[in-house]
């Protein structure tokens, strides 16, 4: 079966961008609504979910102590099918949802609380009812078009369809016939505007690649594939059901069965692509009874976290965000029941995502107390675009401990809405970095931090900081409130 899932995350507070935190109290580090559909294809089941709802959300904390916490589940809405889900990229309110139905050959948008705003048919040269299952929508990079999967072999495997796109406005959607290596796509996604495919069914088959043109040919190609892990996974083999590009690591997930993959582009071979970890998590695509394991498709918030829905109910998150990384990732959730006929999933609570990265610096530094009482001090000069140049930071701690940054890797800056920092002219308030150096003179140490400007005097301005030595271990965690210090965000000095 092909069931897919589209994920944005939205910050909670400062916390949310750390991947460790101090143990002493428990600190939220995202929380919100998952919203998610259900499949009911006539199969029965046990379900505790009333029929013939097949739209819900149910509320989730994830902290520094519990981990991942989910509430009570609520239902939303029951359309005529209902598989693939996704934010309407143009409502910056976080509060329309797109849900392809499934075998109804129609695309639905409509608000969170469930309020129909426009059913349209998937393709307009076939009537709604038509055998046509939408599985899958993705939006183009300029947020005009509405794409979509169809996912029913007896309808034709060989085209996808496209509709206009706009704030409350959804239009009928025309068929696009695809060609090339392959035209039965099950998993699409963007990156730097380039559409990347995926063909697996439930399990370890699929091919990844290209599709080159959006608008007339639309005819795919292969990547090149390299398995940094060994085992020598490639082309025809990969778990590419489900696509989901993450900003964050720039890199994509691929998901299908019970594995989780993360596949980065190479930094110098154009069309290359590095098998970076493999996740198992859970049983294998076949189960008794007809129960269905397949990993659909991941989410991410692009502040490296994941959640990924399970079609035999469960669910899976990982926080990666101090290592970019889902192999070695900070916390992995056991994995938690969340429905029968678990289908899409997408994280929202009713806020925008940040922007992408705000443009700008921040400067300053102070001091901050980890759970044990030990003074970290810091001071630094760092700017949201990694080739802007100086960025400086020193952190030091007791016993003549000090981590001299020597490289900005990455850096991330967004207003956190709900961080006052009293400096309207300011592009951001929230800055999350990464960067190697040295770890009291030995060079190899990384080290992950997330400053806020939360205003004057700076007594509500806060450091969350995860230094590792050269060996990958961790040698400090440390996050709070600055006990003496100040830290500002600033328009760039350009």
């Amino acid at each position: 079966m092909t069931k897919k899932i589209h994920l944005l995350t939205v910050p909670a507070a400062f916390t949310m961008l750390v991947g460790l935190l101090a143990p002493a109290n428990a600190t939220t580090i995202i929380s919100g609504d998952l919203f998610f559909t259900t499949f009911q294809n006539g199969v029965t089941k046990s379900n505790s979910l009333p029929a013939p709802t097949n739209v819900w959300k149910v509320s989730f904390v994830y902290d520094s102590v519990t981990g991942l916490s989910l509430g009570a589940v609520s239902p939303i809405v029951g359309l005529l099918g209902a598989d693939g889900l996704m934010f309407d990229p143009n409502d910056p309110t976080h509060k329309t949802i797109l849900i392809g139905e499934q075998e109804a050959n129609l695309v639905a948008q409509l608000g969170t609380n469930g309020t129909v705003i426009n059913e349209k048919l998937a393709d307009k040269s076939k009537p709604a009812g038509y055998t046509n299952a939408q599985a899958y929508g993705v939006a183009s990079p300029d947020n005009a078009h509405l794409i979509t999967l169809p996912n029913d072999p007896t309808y034709g495997v060989d085209h996808i369809n496209i509709s206009p796109l706009g704030l409350n406005t959804l239009g009928d959607g025309t068929l696009h016939q695809v060609s090339g290596v392959s035209s039965f796509l099950r998993g699409m996604d963007f990156r730097k505007g380039v559409a990347y495919w995926g063909d697996a069914p439930d399990g370890l088959s699929g091919k990844f690649g290209i599709i080159g043109d959006l608008t007339s040919t639309f005819v795919t190609s292969l990547v090149t594939i390299v398995d940094d892990l060994g085992g020598g996974a490639g082309q025809g083999a990969l778990p590419s059901h489900g696509i989901t590009y993450d900003l964050f690591s720039d890199c994509f997930f691929l998901s299908s069965g019970n594995q989780i993959w993360q596949l980065c582009p190479d930094a110098k071979v154009a069309n290359t692509f590095h098998i970076k970890a493999k996740v198992t998590a859970g049983a294998s695509p076949a189960g008794a009874g007809g129960t269905i394991h397949n990993w659909d498709q991941t989410s991410v918030d692009g502040l490296g976290h994941l959640f990924a829905a399970n079609n035999d109910g469960n669910l899976l998150f990982i926080d990666y965000n101090a290592t970019g990384n889902i192999g070695t990732a900070t916390y992995t959730s056991p994995l938690t029941f969340l429905a029968a006929d678990l289908d899409d999933i997408i994280n929202g609570g009713g806020a925008p995502p940040p922007p992408l990265n705000a443009d700008g610096r921040m400067t300053g530094g102070g001091s901050v107390f980890t759970s044990d009482g030990t003074r970290v001090t810091h001071g630094f000069e760092l700017h949201c675009d990694v080739a802007d140049v100086p960025n400086n930071l020193e952190i030091n701690w007791n016993g003549g401990n000090n981590f001299h940054l020597e490289t900005l890797t990455k850096a991330f800056c967004f207003t956190d809405p709900k961080i006052d920092s009293g400096h309207p002219k300011a592009p951001f308030n929230t800055y999350v970095g990464t960067g190697t150096g040295k770890l009291n003179g030995v060079p190899g140490a990384t080290a992950t931090w997330t400053f806020t400007d939360a205003g004057e005097p700076g007594v509500n301005d806060t450091a969350s900081i995860v230094i590792k030595d050269a060996g990958g271990n961790i040698v400090l965690t440390v996050s709070g409130n600055l006990n003496h210090g100040n830290q500002q965000a600033h328009t760039d000095n350009k």
